[in-house]
């Protein structure tokens, strides 16, 4: 397990794609858009909030103001941020 701070400049938008069998990730600053991978449902998750998964998975995120964010992310294994071509 490791831990690792994240910080999303303003304006960002993509997704953050988990291998591992545990991933966990807090708002610590700022406020994000979680998409929730299955129901497809849009949560706005504030500093304290959190999202996580079991297994590999894709979290689309993208901020919700104009402002940075930071994540503060723990998993066991590789993770990887794409921004969104859009």
């Amino acid at each position: 397990m490791y831990g690792t701070l994240l910080k999303l400049p303003t304006g960002f938008s993509g997704k953050i794609l988990s291998q591992g069998s545990v991933f966990r990730a807090v708002v610590i600053a700022g406020e994000l858009q979680y998409t929730m991978p299955k129901e497809k449902v849009v949560k706005t998750l504030e500093a304290g909030s959190y999202f996580g998964s079991t297994g590999e998975a894709v979290h689309p995120i993208a901020p919700t103001a104009t402002e940075e964010v930071i994540i503060y992310i723990r998993t066991n294994g590789k993770y990887e941020i794409t921004p969104s071509m859009e």
